[in-house]
């Protein structure tokens, strides 16, 4: 077995580093190209996409040297491919096919996750070939769960979970290419020690051509995966993790897959409650991943790149090596201490997922007081939260200013979001009154926050009421804002002296209505 590994790795190796340049300059040709922005995409120059390709091809080229000619000159014996090896590979040309259009013409999030939902479907149900890829049932700390009707979709969302995990992680160089290779070692040494020859295969000929790739994917990268590698690296891993927990009969059975792909699952997680728990779409991109807070660390420190790929190769092989040792001596132990340190780490530390699972006590904390709140005391009850999401910079004065309007002028809802990608700053303020206004007698307004031109953020206010009186209050919140943009533009600049120590204040109108006053309107009409 470690010859026939050691071959199909060396052969995925040689084919890599014979194809990447070949797709590296058909990609520069097509025009299959990353390009750089002013807000998030911060490159020197156009850098080629479709790495995938590369990847995809090289390691299919080992596989069948190694399945269809090694092994059998090796083992005596011809090797019978299993049916569902057939529905994976061509899921994985699809899915290929799939992130290649989009790395071409930039397909929306929902297009693209569409794609996704259908090739999954295929893999999961059977599709057009082959067995489907099913996890039937499970074993949670010695209690046996059958999964019954809810094993389809739990397998799709698994799968779609290990597709986009590996695919956000892809946004700096070498990241992605790092992981996936420890990943797939990983795995290949679990299959391998379980005698399981195609496993085996498959995993050490993707982590073969993932190091050939990485050798052009390295700062400074002149050829990045793109969707159509990230995406199939993350099916294909995600497939064979669930198969090996198909494979098991006790608690190893849940937590490998899991312990496997930790890293970048919780990366994904985070940047997802991120962006729900701030009102963001789930599709908006940001630079608060964590390979971003771990570039923007090492920048200011003035360590070269290469250390972040150190150090994300060090996070991701503890869990994987965790993983692999719970299988070998089947103690699943060793995959819940490796993962529970890893990232129990980062978020006790407040390296990375702090800032999000903060949020998200003190929202949940909200929710429950809110239950707990009788209903003719809901309007004195006030929930603010404000938080720094990423980097160092001091919003604490802009958000003072607006919470301290909101509370004189009787208002119901602000809200302060502003995500400054290009410079690794993140912040998020909200206060508002337990209950709100019908929507009937509320109005509101949302400001997109600028500086130079480029969009930092949007503010959300909320108020009741109509007539003379709202019409200046929206006039004086105008003047307000006004007054706050040189405020935003010094921060964003980092420039203190233009930057005001306390909050800016505006006259208070009279003749406001109060909050009280409202619930009696609304019960009146």
């Amino acid at each position: 077995m470690f010859t026939l590994a050691s071959l199909c790795g060396t052969i995925a190796l040689i084919a890599g580093l014979l194809l990447v340049p070949i797709v590296r300059a058909l990609a520069r040709k097509i025009g299959i190209v990353d390009r750089p922005d002013p807000t998030r995409k911060l490159h020197s120059g156009a850098i080629a996409l479709g790495g995938g390709v590369a990847v995809f091809s090289a390691s299919l080229i080992a596989i069948f040297v190694t399945l269809f000619y090694l092994a059998p000159v090796q083992l005596g014996t011809e090797v019978t491919i299993p049916s569902g090896w057939s529905t994976l590979l061509l899921c994985s040309l699809l899915i290929v096919v799939l992130g290649l259009v989009d790395d071409w013409l930039t397909l929306r999030g929902r297009q693209k996750l569409l794609g996704q939902i259908m090739i999954v479907a295929m893999l999961v149900g059977g599709g057009l070939v082959g067995e489907g890829t099913v996890i039937r049932h499970a074993d949670l700390f010695g209690i046996p769960i059958e999964l019954g009707i809810f094993a389809l979709p739990l397998t799709m969302l698994w799968l779609l979970g290990a597709i986009n995990a590996l695919n956000l992680v892809d946004g700096a160089d070498g990241v992605a290419s790092t992981m996936g290779s420890i990943i797939c070692i990983g795995l290949a040494i679990i299959a391998f020690s379980r005698g399981e020859l195609i496993e085996g295969a498959v995993s050490i000929a993707l982590a073969g051509g993932l190091v050939a790739f990485l050798a052009f994917n390295r700062p400074p990268a002149t050829i990045f995966l793109g969707d159509s590698g990230s995406m199939m690296i993350g099916l294909v891993v995600g497939t064979l993790a669930a198969w090996t927990s198909t494979k098991e009969s006790t608690a190893i059975a849940v937590i490998i897959p899991i312990a496997v792909l930790s890293v970048p699952l919780f990366d994904s997680t985070i940047a997802i409650l991120r962006r729900v728990l701030t009102g963001r779409s789930i599709y908006a991109a940001d630079r608060a991943h964590m390979h971003h807070v771990l570039k923007a660390y090492l920048d200011s420190k003035g360590y070269p790149q290469g250390w972040m790929l150190v150090i994300v190769a060090i996070l991701t092989v503890i869990p994987v090596a965790g993983a692999t040792a719970s299988v070998i001596w089947n103690e699943p132990a060793y995959a819940l201490l490796a993962t529970g340190v890893v990232l129990g780490g980062m978020v006790l530390t407040k390296s990375f997922g702090h800032a999000e699972l903060s949020l998200l006590a003190r929202r949940s904390a909200s929710f429950g007081t809110s239950l707990l709140t009788r209903s003719h005391h809901a309007d004195d009850v006030v929930r603010h939260t404000s938080i720094r999401l990423q980097g160092s910079r001091n919003w604490d004065v802009a958000w003072a200013t607006l919470v301290e309007y909101a509370e004189q002028h009787d208002l119901w809802r602000i809200k302060l979001d502003l995500n400054v990608a290009w410079l690794h700053e993140g912040f998020h303020g909200e206060w508002q009154r337990s209950r709100l206004p019908e929507r009937a007698v509320q109005w509101t307004m949302r400001f997109p926050v600028e500086v130079d031109g480029r969009q930092v953020g949007n503010m959300d206010i909320v108020g009741r009421g109509g007539g003379l009186a709202t019409y200046q209050l929206m006039e004086t919140l105008l003047a307000l804002i006004v007054d706050l943009q040189p405020h935003f533009e010094s921060i964003v600049k980092d420039d203190p002296r233009s930057m005001p120590s306390e909050p800016i204040r505006r006259p208070r109108l009279e003749n406001r209505p109060s909050p009280g006053d409202v619930s009696q309107t609304a019960a009146h009409t």
